[in-house]
């Protein structure tokens, strides 16, 4: 009973034990069932996962390449703030140009003012230079038949020492005469008796105021030239000599007697000079003065001579003869003299007139020169400066420009940086669903875990999954935070140097404000300059009135000097016709010269002016008979008077 009490109670056990097999085979089969929904739910959670995993690679792969992206943007960005650096320092040194630049613009505008009122006076002095060179030209022709004139000046003088050597030839035949009157003289004073007369005579007193002023005259060469009697034609002097001293007239001529004072025709005897007219004068003064001398000698000789011999001797006449034939060389000395004074005066007025031209014209070419070398100085200085200006604005345009291309490439990558971030927040909004999705997930597969009874190494495996699962989306999410941050550092970055680049903008759009409204100064003291070149140009006006009414001064002043070579030359005629108008007949009742009919004095009009009257003159010295060699010397003077009138 025992044992079947026992074995009642085992089969108890086993029923109970196999109702709990039963159970459990149930249960396990339940279970089955659930872990085959749950094997298909996990497979299909894994493929879910699998095509997750594969959405998380490609994300990765799109974040390296926007890691990729974002890191050349850095170096973009670094590029950028470098080229912006740069920028900023080539700004700085355009600043410093710029202003170096203001200053040499100014310098460049005084130089170029300058310059224009320069261009201005050398515009002026270009026409006004035109003008003095035709000037130049019609003196400079002036100036050569000046000199042609001097040159036949030059010869007239020569062909007048010529005559006056044969004056001097002339003189020494009339000395020579006068010595042999003198023989004859002192013949008839060794032949003869006469009573002289007492001392407290006319004659006395003549002879001593003769003799005080030959004193008087010799001591002053000035009175030896103005102090000569009128002068007598060269036809009269030696129609009365010849026809008193002929050799045919007097049986008691003797050539073996001694000359009178033959030291008194040594300063006739030597050449005159030929070195310039002044000493050509004082020669010609200093034989006037030895002729003075001796015609005192010879005056008071015949004086004595005629008291000596008295009033019927046939010598009486010779004295008169001696004293016409002196006065006539002294005339002939004086019209020489008065024509080389004047000559002397001419070349003196032309030679001063010459060099105060060839100085003017020296002073004012040289002045021209200085001129035109400092314009070309200055336009080459301001050619230079034009050059570097416009290189300056060239290079600050080029800046600009590039200043300009890196703002809208600044724009472009803020552009491309807000898309960037915009698709940062798209994947972030991504991520966030994707670990919304993975947290159900979790949650599903935990209870799929309570509810199914999984072991625990498989609750354990699905759970170290899950955890790398999560850690490694944890990874992304703060590697993602971190992208996100750097990216929006980079941003505020590049919003700052968008701001500093604006700044700048700013900073260069005043400086070409600043630049417009020099410009526009600029073009204001342009217009000053305009007005100050109109006061320049009414200058250059007034100096021109000044300059032609100086010319109209020295045309005024060729006009006097014309006038007075005419009155000079109207003058010469005169003298002409008074010495060549015929003497009167001699009253000396011992004179043995025939009697002629007075001749007609010759009109200016007659034969052609002047000439005409040189012309009858000369026609009268061939008309008297006997007197070759006066007419010869007549016609020589005549001939040197038409030069010098022809001068």
């Amino acid at each position: 009973m025992g044992d079947l009490e026992a074995a009642h109670d085992e089969v108890d056990s086993l029923r109970s034990a196999l109702s709990e097999a039963q159970q459990s085979n149930a249960d396990v089969d339940a279970a089955r069932d659930r872990l085959e929904a749950m094997s298909h739910f996990n497979d299909k959670c894994v493929a879910e996962l699998n095509e997750k995993d594969e959405t998380i690679r490609a994300t990765r792969a799109d974040l390296e390449a926007a890691q990729d992206e974002v890191d050349s943007l850095r170096s973009a960005l670094s590029e950028a703030q470098q080229s912006n650096a740069d920028a900023m320092g080539d700004l700085e040194a355009a600043h410093d140009e710029v202003d170096s630049l203001r200053s040499a613009l100014s310098e460049a505008q005084q130089s170029n003012a300058d310059v224009d009122a320069a261009r201005d006076r050398l515009e002026a002095m270009s026409h006004f230079n035109d003008k003095c060179v035709a000037e130049l030209n019609e003196k400079d022709e002036t100036i050569r038949t000046t000199r042609a004139d001097l040159a036949q000046a030059q010869a007239d003088l020569t062909s007048a020492r010529e005559d006056i050597d044969s004056l001097q030839a002339s003189v020494a035949k009339t000395a020579a005469k006068l010595s042999t009157a003198q023989r004859m003289i002192d013949f008839l004073r060794t032949t003869h008796t006469v009573t002289p007369r007492p001392e407290h005579s006319d004659h006395g007193v003549r002879e001593r105021s003769s003799s005080q002023s030959a004193r008087l005259i010799s001591s002053d060469p000035a009175r030896v030239r103005h102090s000569t009697p009128r002068v007598k034609s060269v036809s009269e002097s030696d129609e009365s000599y010849s026809g008193t001293f002929d050799s045919t007239d007097s049986d008691d001529f003797l050539p073996t007697l001694p000359p009178l004072s033959k030291s008194a025709f040594k300063v006739l005897e030597s050449p005159l000079p030929s070195a310039s007219p002044r000493d050509l004068r004082d020669a010609i003064a200093e034989r006037d003065s030895s002729l003075l001398r001796l015609k005192m000698e010879l005056s008071r000789q015949h004086r004595n001579s005629r008291d000596e011999l008295g009033n019927g001797s046939p010598l009486k006449a010779a004295p008169s003869a001696i004293d016409a034939g002196v006065a006539e060389i002294e005339g002939l000395k004086k019209a020489v003299e008065l024509k080389l004074l004047q000559l002397e005066n001419a070349v003196d007025q032309l030679e001063t007139l010459y060099t105060n031209g060839a100085k003017a014209v020296e002073d004012r070419e040289g002045a021209l020169k200085l001129f035109e070398e400092q314009v070309a100085a200055r336009e080459s200085v301001i050619n230079e400066i034009h050059n570097a200006l416009s290189s300056d604005f060239e290079s600050i345009k080029t800046e600009m420009n590039d200043v300009v291309h890196k703002q809208e490439k600044l724009a472009e990558q803020k552009a491309e940086l807000i898309a960037d971030r915009a698709e940062l927040e798209a994947r972030q909004a991504r991520v966030a669903e994707h670990e919304k999705l993975v947290a159900d997930r979790e949650s599903r597969v935990e209870e799929s875990i309570a509810q199914s009874g999984k072991t625990a190494a498989e609750l354990e495996e699905a759970k170290t999954r899950l955890e790398s699962d999560l850690e490694s989306l944890e990874s992304e999410k703060t590697r993602l935070r971190d992208l996100e941050l750097s990216l929006l550092a980079r941003a505020q970055s590049s919003a700052e140097q968008l701001e500093t680049d604006q700044c700048d903008n700013a900073k260069l759009r005043s400086d070409l404000e600043a630049k417009d409204r020099e410009l526009a100064d600029l073009i204001e003291q342009g217009e000053t300059t305009q007005g100050t070149i109109a006061t320049l140009r009414a200058q250059v006006t007034a100096l021109r009135e000044q300059m032609d009414s100086r010319g109209a001064q020295e045309a005024d002043l060729i006009q006097d000097l014309q006038q007075q070579i005419s009155t000079l030359v109207i003058e010469r005629a005169a003298l002409l016709n008074r010495y060549s108008s015929p003497r009167p007949p001699s009253k000396s009742p011992a004179s043995a010269s025939p009697v002629r009919k007075p001749q007609s004095a010759p009109t200016p009009d007659a034969g052609g002016g002047v000439f005409g009257v040189v012309e009858q003159t000369a026609a009268v010295g061939r008309d008297r008979g006997g007197q070759g060699s006066k007419s010869s010397l007549e016609a020589r003077v005549s001939a040197s008077l038409r030069r010098m009138e022809l001068f």
